[in-house]
């Protein structure tokens, strides 16, 4: 099982190391990465169980976080403080 963990991280990082620097924190990136872990998810449903901070289970739910306040953000907020952010 931590193989198939490792697996996953590691394609993580080919997605993160594909978008330059600035960029990482941009919606397309995150959600790249979603859809990345999420792959993992459906390909191996036993991962679910694992909750720790490497698992794609943890990474999933960061990133429906980060993107959720991101929008709740665009919606409170003019359009040129959230693009700061």
């Amino acid at each position: 099982m931590p193989s198939i963990i490792q697996d996953c991280n590691r394609e993580l990082k080919k997605v993160l190391h594909f978008y330059p620097e600035e960029q990482r924190a941009s919606v397309d990136c995150m959600l790249a990465q979603l859809v990345c872990c999420e792959i993992f998810l459906i390909q191996y449903p036993i991962l679910n169980h694992f909750r720790g901070k490497s698992s794609p289970w943890y990474h999933v739910q960061n990133l429906r976080q980060k993107l959720m306040m991101r929008e709740s953000m665009k919606s409170r907020f003019p359009k040129t403080f959230v693009e700061l952010i």
